[in-house]
């Protein structure tokens, strides 16, 4: 519990942009949101204080007679400790039960799904008055630990369920990193304050070493001609325009012919999106493997012309992304890049290159599966959602999707609204009614002007507010003149 307590409050301080801070923050009146958090996600593993977990070794059998193992229990620790929050922990802290349930369920969520809390009630599978008094007591020297009074929680609202799955991606990506035995070994148990000490330094050399690289965005932007080497187009400049002045989480949808220049105008509001709003990253989505390979290495030469002297996490997300031979470049190579001593460079550390994780990563490039199976029930969905949480996000070439990816598509914009994302389209055309059906999604009360712009279009809207169409100039209709070969 303390490992994976201190992981959460290392990760929040040194890693987390300021619009995730924002976001996680809890609203005490005294601040110190990272010690509340820590000590919340070190409630995850309060059920393996149980019968049903501590049975899996029979040989370790503290005490028999004195520890109560005789009864059928449940051995699904996480079931137990969302079991134990609500019902022990929250009526001894005073806890609301409204705010307990979704705390315990972002909390308990962390080996893979949300979990119906209602198992089991009423029964003693959970061990009964005895294991009670024990996971208190633990609850309470966790809370000692970090010097925070659990009490205050119960003045607070109930968290949103956005909230919920941010904090249940959070408090996961903390226990795999706390988890982690050459990080964190086994050590004979002594004074739980000197263990807490030692716990926090294992847990900052544990980011380090798997290269959280704590990237922040970079307020001053250079021209655009000092980045892409050729100067803006009337698209690029309404789009760099659009986003320099979006103070709030914005919905993009540029429809252009292609040869205008889309994709670096992509590039370029994403920059400004990323920098005004303090956000996390980018992740740039595409129908294919081939699409997604291609855009890859332009991202790179962007992203290496962009932030030349800061170290940044960059990857290639999908099926087959081990074959490509420019994510392969990425790869760490050596003792000095493996200690992230290396200054200004783009890398693809080892631990976002396992499955689940390369969202978590601050910039990616990848299919539009990849972030579509967070809204699916897949295991660890909220993991995807975490990452994508407050970044900003290009969907590229959404007129290419069926009917079924479409509709899935508007759902995933729907949750990239409520996790505080800057989303971007991009596509050559597309029907009015998917247009207005992309606006809604992520702006439920937005309703399109009757006489829009023609096409060539930039749609934006706030979550909150106006829909604006804008025309796009400088996309001149061009002779084209067909031949036909006998």
């Amino acid at each position: 519990m303390l490992d994976v307590a201190c992981v959460a409050r290392r990760m929040f301080l040194d890693v987390l942009s300021a619009a995730r801070q924002r976001a996680l923050a809890l609203p005490l009146p005294h601040g110190r949101s990272s010690d509340y958090l820590a000590f919340l996600a070190g409630l995850h593993d309060l059920g393996k204080i149980s019968p049903g977990f501590q049975d899996k070794r029979h040989d370790l059998r503290p005490f028999e007679d004195e520890f109560q193992y005789r009864g059928n229990f449940e051995p699904n620790h996480g079931l137990t400790s969302g079991w134990a929050i609500v019902n022990e922990i929250a009526p001894s802290f005073g806890w609301p039960k409204p705010m307990a349930q979704r705390l315990a369920h972002s909390v308990a969520a962390h080996h893979g799904s949300f979990l119906d809390l209602r198992k089991n009630a009423g029964s003693d599978c959970y061990g009964g008055s005895f294991w009670t008094k024990l996971r208190l007591a633990a609850a309470k020297e966790l809370a000692e630990c970090f010097e925070v009074e659990p009490r205050s929680l119960a003045d607070l609202p109930p968290p949103s369920w956005a909230w919920v799955v941010q904090f249940a991606g959070f408090v996961s990506v903390c226990d795999w990193l706390g988890s982690d035995e050459s990080s964190f070994p086994m050590t004979a148990p002594g004074d739980v304050l000197e263990y807490k000490e030692k716990a926090e330094e294992r847990a900052k050399c544990a980011l380090d070493r798997h290269q959280w690289t704590g990237w922040r965005a970079d307020d001053s932007l250079p021209e655009f001609r000092a980045v892409f080497d050729f100067k803006a187009n009337p698209l690029q400049e309404l789009c760099e325009e659009t986003a320099r002045a979006a103070y709030e989480p914005t919905l993009m949808i540029v429809e252009a012919p292609m040869g205008l220049g889309k994709t670096e105008a992509a590039f370029r509001a994403a920059d400004h999106l990323v920098s005004r709003q303090g956000q996390a990253g980018v992740y740039f989505a595409l129908p294919t493997q081939a699409t997604s390979n291609q855009l890859f290495r332009r991202m790179r030469n962007f992203l290496e012309r962009r932030f030349p002297d800061q170290n940044l996490q960059y990857h290639l997300l999908h099926g087959h992304s081990e074959l490509n031979e420019d994510y392969k470049a990425l790869r760490p190579s050596g003792i000095e890049d493996d200690n992230g001593t290396r200054e200004g460079s783009v890398r693809a550390g080892e631990w976002f290159r396992a499955r689940k994780r390369g969202l978590l990563a601050e910039f990616g490039v990848g299919t539009v599966d990849q972030a579509l199976i967070g809204v699916l029930q897949a295991r660890h969905f909220f993991v995807r959602l975490y990452g994508l949480a407050q970044k900003t996000v290009i969907l590229d070439e959404v007129h290419a999707y069926d009917a079924y990816t479409s509709t899935l598509m508007e759902r995933l914009i729907l949750w990239l609204a409520a996790l505080d994302c800057n989303v971007i389209l991009l596509t050559a055309t597309l029907p009015g009614q998917k247009r207005r059906d992309f606006v809604r999604a992520f702006n439920p009360h937005a309703e399109l002007p009757d006489s829009g712009a023609s096409y060539p279009r930039l749609t934006v809207t706030a979550r909150s507010g106006q829909v604006q169409e804008k025309p796009i100039a400088g996309a001149e209709e061009r002779p084209v003149r067909l031949t036909q070969r006998s």
